[in-house]
């Protein structure tokens, strides 16, 4: 279902496949991906990821220059924002469930700053 939400506003937004990467799974792949191609205007980050978490993915992308400067929005039903080692500031926070007009509304004001 998440997959489908983040498809329909990837089009109601206007971008296309190649704008937009939906991903399932983070790992080290996902973070050169990310060093090596261009830089997206925004990253929705769901905190509890298979593979690299939520809270490793912001830990490394902190520790990055070159990602330093995207956007982060975490998309979470977490109640808590740290987990013992890292904790999210300077992040806006989307709780789930929420409706696709407040991620459109959310991603069209990150794509205009950008």
């Amino acid at each position: 279902m998440e997959g489908l939400t983040l498809t329909r506003a990837r089009d109601a937004l206007g971008l296309t496949s190649s704008d937009v990467a939906i991903v399932t799974r983070l790992s080290s792949r996902v973070i050169a991906a990310l060093e090596e191609g261009p830089t997206p205007f925004l990253i929705l980050l769901d905190l509890m990821m298979p593979g690299m978490s939520g809270w490793e993915f912001r830990a490394a992308q902190l520790a990055n220059p070159k990602l330093l400067s995207i956007p982060i929005v975490v998309v979470t039903a977490a109640n808590m924002f740290s987990d013992g080692v890292h904790t999210l500031s300077d992040v806006e926070i989307l709780r789930k469930p929420f409706d696709v007009s407040t991620l459109l509304t959310t991603a069209a004001r990150y794509a205009a700053a950008s």
